[in-house]
C-alpha cells in the first residue's frame, strides 16, 4: 500500500507486565505513563514508540525516537498528553492519578502462593490468558460480556527465587467459584 511499516517480533512464553484484565492494565499503563512500571513493558512502550517515531520522520533514527519516548515518561510529559486525550474524550481525568479510584475494582482479591521454595521457570502465557477469560477478562466469543475489574496481578516473574508461602499473583475476582478456580489454575 505504499507505506513504511515495521514488525516487531516479541516473546509471547509470557506474559507482557504484570497486570491482566481491563482496568489492571490500565493502572499499568499509567504506571508506564509516570515513567514506573514494570521494566518489560516500558521497553516495550520505548521500543515501539521511538520506531514510530522514526517511521513518522520525527526521529532520524530509533535510538533518537526512544530517547524521545523514554524522556517523555520520565519527565510526565506522556502522562500529561494521556490526560489531556482523556479530558478531550470527556473522560474522567482522575484516571490518570488514581486509576484504581476510578476504574471498577473486583471485590475479591486472593493470593496464589508459592508451594515450594525455588526459580520460577516459566509462565505459560496462553494458560494465563485463557484463565484470565474464565475469570470474566476476556471472551471466547464475541457475545460474551468481560467483566473490566477481574484479573491478575503477577507479583513474580520468571527467573525469581521465592520461597514455600511467597504471593506470586494475586487474582482479582467477582465470583468466588470463577476466583477459586483462578487461583488453581494459576
Amino acid at each position: 500500500a505504499g507505506r513504511n511499516c515495521t514488525a516487531m517480533l516479541t516473546a509471547m512464553d509470557r506474559p507482557t507486565g504484570t497486570h491482566i484484565g481491563n482496568a489492571l492494565e490500565i493502572a499499568e499503563s499509567v504506571e508506564i505513563l509516570r515513567g514506573r512500571g514494570p521494566a518489560d513493558t516500558r521497553e516495550l512502550v520505548v521500543r515501539m514508540g521511538g520506531e514510530m517515531l522514526r517511521l513518522a520522520g520525527a526521529a532520524a533514527d530509533l535510538a533518537a525516537g526512544e530517547a524521545r519516548i523514554a524522556q517523555a515518561l520520565d519527565d510526565g510529559s506522556a502522562l500529561e498528553r494521556f490526560r489531556r486525550l482523556v479530558r478531550a474524550q470527556k473522560g474522567d481525568t482522575r484516571v490518570c492519578d488514581d486509576p484504581l479510584g476510578v476504574l471498577p475494582t473486583a471485590p475479591l482479591q486472593v493470593a496464589v502462593k508459592a508451594t515450594a521454595s525455588g526459580t520460577i521457570g516459566g509462565l505459560d502465557a496462553l494458560q494465563v490468558g485463557l484463565a484470565a477469560v474464565r475469570l470474566g477478562a476476556g471472551r471466547d466469543k464475541a457475545s460474551d460480556d468481560v467483566d473490566a475489574a477481574v484479573g491478575f496481578v503477577l507479583e513474580r516473574r520468571p527467573g525469581d527465587a521465592v520461597r514455600a508461602g511467597d504471593v506470586l499473583a494475586v487474582v482479582h475476582g467477582r465470583d468466588a467459584g470463577k476466583t477459586d478456580r483462578a487461583v488453581a489454575e494459576l
